[in-house]
């Protein structure tokens, strides 16, 4: 079950523009007495996510707390959250996909995680758009880094925060239709030539620049409906939540990265509130 949240906190990932250049960013002013942090993450267990991890772990052991998008544990993964992904009434993906397209995905599936798609024959397919989308990305370390982080935090005796409720991540995962989540999921087929882009996304994300990372996944834009659901109502929340969190306690932040750059990202929200907010080098 872990590997499938893990699946899904991915596709939150995959989106989000502006003059930013740094994945981690210190956050002050607007009345703290401590600073607190914000880390640019890229949701994946590839080693070149980890570059600067004794930097964050030094950054992170001045703090009282951690905070992630949300936290992954027994309570967050239990089945009453997997049957929030379950299709409602008689729809079933082989209803949503054609033969080939299935026989595609069933391929994929048993690639990524050792199951026949059979299995998932109920499950939105959203889902199966971020399994896709895993095919191409490297696995180098156990967990993603968010993740590494959270259980460093935990034996250092760090408070864990969730910024989000896994509720209202699946809430944002149903802004689509079955029949729009599908199509999602062929456009994915149509261009399995991720590797590459996955490489670009690593190599902008490796050297910081996040105007780069977030100009290349705009060439692929998500439909309004689901741009709205995954980054720009979900950037407003965590802008909100962030700055009660940092108030409380001084706090390092760790989110996907593209959520921080852009007018509507959480680096502009959080300065327009009063914060000060500025690349740690």
């Amino acid at each position: 079950m872990k590997q499938l949240f893990l699946s899904v906190a991915l596709l939150f990932s995959i989106y989000s523009f502006s003059q930013y250049q740094g994945v981690l960013w210190k956050i002050s002013g607007n009345g703290l007495k401590k600073d607190s942090y914000l880390l640019g993450t890229m949701h994946s267990a590839d080693n070149r996510a980890f570059k600067n991890v004794e930097k964050i772990k030094t950054l992170l052991g001045q703090c009282d707390a951690y905070a992630m998008e949300v936290v992954a544990d027994a309570s967050s993964l239990g089945m009453g959250t997997i049957m929030k992904l379950m299709m409602k009434g008689d729809t079933t993906l082989s209803m949503l996909f054609t033969k080939d397209e299935y026989k595609t995905l069933d391929s994929l599936m048993q690639k990524n995680t050792g199951f026949p798609l059979v299995m998932l024959e109920k499950m939105q397919p959203i889902v199966l758009s971020v399994l896709v989308s895993k095919a191409d990305m490297a696995s180098d370390s156990s967990a993603p880094l968010d993740f590494y982080l959270q259980d460093w935090a935990k034996e250092n005796g760090k408070k864990i925060i969730g910024i989000e409720t896994v509720q209202e991540q699946l809430e944002a995962l149903q802004a689509l239709s079955y029949s729009e989540q599908a199509q999602l999921v062929k456009e994915e087929l149509a261009h399995q030539n991720g590797t590459d882009i996955m490489e670009q996304l690593f190599r902008f994300y490796t050297g910081e620049n996040l105007d780069s990372l977030a100009a290349l996944n705009n060439k692929n834009p998500m439909p309004p409906k689901l741009e709205k659901a995954l980054v720009g109502d979900r950037n407003k929340r965590m802008i909100e939540r962030i700055a009660e969190i940092v108030r409380k306690q001084p706090t390092f932040c760790a989110v996907g990265a593209l959520h921080l750059p852009m007018q509507n990202g959480i680096i502009e929200g959080l300065r327009k509130i009063g914060f000060v907010v500025e690349a740690v080098k």
